[in-house]
């Protein structure tokens, strides 16, 4: 077991950021905070919390941006001066309206943990529309101008939250959405365990998010601000992960229009986790026979060191290694391949192996370049062998 996870497990009084947003009822009661519940309107209706405030944003309000969302808080009677603690019964919808009210620029915001009892009212909402007057949060949100500006960044993580499972414990095989199309630079990671949420979920979950990495000896920087993505504003995932990384105390934004908004822009980069086969079909359609010729309709980088690709590599990639100090990655491409377009020329990153996660960084420096159609051949040059197509090296004529 985590060390860290087994510490939790044994000592029940253990204290952790969280105990600052997750509140009872009666801490509720004391500060005169106004409930947000969030729960479905018969529910709401059949009994409350005196004066509380029933919210439902939409997911279209939320992708046209928060000034949508103040608008809605306003309506519902808020005017982002007050104290709120939410409450509800499903965790995600909870991380949702957590982050949906730090979004909007409330500074007092609180989680009921638990399910409120006790004295309750029935009926409609009682409060009045109010000016939402609070101004909007810069670091609860991102924006696709903010993302493209930090892609690779370091110091900046970015968490893909579409998929069921964690990776590390699924010996790092790429989760199914994830591989047919990712923010670059973004790693999968899945929330969902660690719901409802309680004292306990914020550090649990840490001790699990701290051994993430694109391969097991590679971890996230643990200091980093965390951004969290899913399919777009429906997608509740971003929200309960919010909630998690804020009770423990991390800095962390969502980008509320998703891989959804990030993918329909031709302009944003996506990387894609392709095998060895749809390579070879690549090059087969310039270079019939795959002759040991650079391509020039499709870039094929190596990214291993020159010794090695001098031995062996695939027919028509072009050796790169990725700690080279010679000239940069983009200018190399722009240079090797004149005709090449950013926004629709493939770019096929390899390296050694799964282990070797040299294209993963090499994809984040040509997106920030402006290169947009990247292909992650993750298994590297032993996928190529392990498919038995044709390799070139010391042998072949020099190119």
């Amino acid at each position: 077991m985590n060390k860290l996870l087994l510490f939790l497990v044994l000592l029940p009084s253990v204290q952790f950021p969280g105990d600052q947003i997750l509140v009872t009822q009666a801490w509720l009661v004391k500060h005169k905070a106004v409930p947000v519940d969030i729960r479905p309107e018969a529910a709401f209706a059949a009994g409350h919390l005196p004066g509380a405030v029933r919210l439902a944003v939409a997911p279209e309000c939320v992708a046209l941006g928060v000034d949508c969302v103040q608008r809605e808080l306003g309506k519902a009677g808020l005017a982002g001066d007050e104290t709120v603690v939410v409450t509800g019964e499903d965790g995600a919808a909870v991380g949702e309206a957590f982050w949906l009210l730090e979004w909007a620029g409330l500074k007092n915001v609180r989680v009921l943990e638990g399910k409120a009892n006790g004295k309750m009212e029935g009926g409609p909402p009682t409060r009045i529309a109010r000016a939402f007057t609070a101004g909007a949060s810069e670091s609860a949100g991102a924006d696709v101008a903010w993302m493209r500006a930090r892609l690779g960044e370091k110091g900046v993580e970015i968490l893909d939250l579409r998929d069921e499972g964690i990776w590390m414990e699924k010996e790092y095989e790429a989760p199914e959405r994830f591989a047919a199309g990712h923010v670059p630079h973004a790693l999968p990671f899945d929330f969902r365990r660690w719901r409802p949420m309680d004292r306990r979920a914020a550090g649990a979950m840490w001790a699990t998010l701290r051994t993430l990495g694109p391969r097991e000896v590679t971890k996230i920087d643990p200091k980093a601000e965390f951004v969290l993505y899913g399919e777009g504003p429906a997608d509740l995932q971003p929200g309960l992960g919010y909630l998690l990384l804020r009770s423990a105390g991390i800095p962390v934004r969502v980008f509320p229009g998703g891989f959804g908004e990030w993918s329909k822009d031709p302009a944003n980069p996506v990387v894609r986790i392709v095998g060895a086969p749809e390579v070879s079909r690549l090059l087969e359609a310039e270079n019939p026979g795959l002759p040991d010729k650079v391509a020039q309709s499709i870039v094929v980088l190596d990214l291993r060191e020159a010794y090695d690709f001098r031995l062996d590599h695939i027919p028509g990639s072009f050796n790169f290694p990725a700690y080279s100090e010679d000239s940069t990655l983009d200018k190399v491409v722009e240079e090797k391949w004149p005709r090449a377009k950013a926004a629709k020329t493939p770019i096929v990153l390899y390296c050694y192996g799964r282990g070797c996660i040299r294209s993963r960084d090499a994809a984040a420096k040509l997106a920030r370049a402006g290169f947009t159609h990247l292909l992650w051949l993750r298994e590297g040059l032993e996928a190529w062998r392990a498919a038995g197509l044709a390799m070139a090296g010391k042998d072949e004529p020099e190119h």
